[in-house]
This record gives structure tokens, C-alpha cells and sequence, in this order.
């Protein structure tokens, strides 16, 4: 988390204190069904997100898509689908959410960290075959996190896309990651050209 300096570092009523609540939704996929599955957060801004199902690693379902709603910037999506011809998927959607109580007054530092969030976003079509998209923040940002999206009406429309990887990416320089950038990979076997985004969720180095 970033934070500002404050007036007297000392006093503990200008402490900045921020948390993460999340919210679980949860639904069911069943035989050779997709499903777009979306929450939100009740308090607080959305920072991040996730997605989960009741099973072991698994070709017969797949999870398409998660990240930042392109139709919602306020709600996380998980776009799965299910090849299996018999069985049901448990899954569920989660969202982390950015809260913080308002400083008093008289610190006279430092609007709250919600308002100082910018998503910087990178997107083209995807092409046939192997494709990467990298979203950065300005010089006086740093990265707090990112996610990588597919800007499609239904999942259906790009159940061959494959994304394969995702997150800080490794260089010669930062081979365990550069931090500074948020990478995504996907393989499109198919002629169709959906929208790809790659978000960087960006607050001010200082």
C-alpha cells in the first residue's frame, strides 16, 4: 500500500489505516454450459479479484476470463466453462475491496487511497496465434496489481482462447519479475479478433 507523509508521523490518530474486505458470490456451471460470473463490493472500491471451483485441475472446465468487467469497472468477472457432458461445477467470484476509514481533519494530509487509484489500460485485437499485452503506470506510480480481460458479450465467443500467462513479467534484469508492468498471454487458435485489455491498477509513488 502507498502512503503519505504525514504532518507528525508519530500520532497515531493520522496513521493511515487501510484494509481488504471481499465478496463471495456463488453459482453453478453445469454440463456444456458458460458462465459469466460478477461481484462487486458492498463497502468500499474495487481493488482486485478472484475465481474458484469445487474440483481439481480439470480440462473439462475452464475459466476464460477474470478481471475487471469490461461493461463495469466495479465489478470483477469470471467467465468459466464447462466441456463435461454430465457433471455440475460449483464456482464462485470474488471481490477484494479497497476500505479506509477518512482521516481527521486536522491531519490536513492525503485525500482517501480510493480516490488516488488510476487504471491504466493497454488494448488491441487479438491475432491468431500466441499474443502479450503489457500495462504499465506513469514514472510517478507504482503498480499495486493487474488483471487481463477479453472484451466479448459471452463466453461462447472465445471458448479456443487460452490464457496462459499472466502477471509481473520475468526479464534479463528482473528475472523473478518486473514490477513496474502487468503482462498477459493468450493463444487464439481461431480468426476471430476479440478485444484484449491488460489493466495496471496504478497509485502515486508518494
Amino acid at each position: 500500500m502507498a502512503t503519505c507523509l504525514l504532518p507528525d508521523e508519530t500520532d497515531d490518530a493520522c496513521a493511515r489505516k487501510p484494509w481488504i474486505s471481499h465478496e463471495l458470490v456463488t453459482s453453478a456451471v453445469g454440463p456444456g454450459e458458460g458462465l459469466d460470473l460478477r461481484a462487486s463490493c458492498s463497502t468500499g472500491t474495487l481493488i482486485s479479484g478472484g475465481c474458484s471451483a469445487d474440483t481439481f485441475p480439470d480440462d473439462d472446465l475452464s475459466l476464460m476470463r477474470s478481471g475487471f468487467a469490461p461493461d463495469n469497472r466495479d465489478e470483477w468477472l469470471c467467465s468459466f466453462k464447462s466441456l463435461h457432458e454430465s457433471l455440475t461445477y460449483e464456482v464462485a467470484t470474488m471481490a477484494f475491496c479497497l476500505n479506509e476509514d477518512p482521516l481527521p481533519a486536522e491531519c490536513g494530509c492525503c485525500p482517501p487511497l480510493a480516490e488516488q487509484l488510476t487504471i491504466r489500460q493497454t488494448n488491441e485485437p487479438l491475432r491468431n496465434g500466441p499474443n502479450r499485452l503489457e500495462a504499465t503506470c506513469e514514472d510517478d506510480e507504482f503498480l499495486l496489481i493487474g488483471n487481463c480481460m477479453l472484451d466479448v458479450p459471452a463466453v461462447s465467443e472465445v471458448e479456443s482462447v487460452t490464457m496462459f500467462r499472466y502477471g509481473y513479467p520475468p526479464t534479463d534484469e528482473h528475472p523473478d519479475g518486473d514490477y513496474s508492468k502487468w503482462g498477459c498471454s493468450w493463444h487464439n487458435p481461431t480468426g476471430y479478433t476479440p478485444r484484449a485489455l491488460a489493466n495496471a491498477v496504478c497509485l502515486p509513488a508518494q
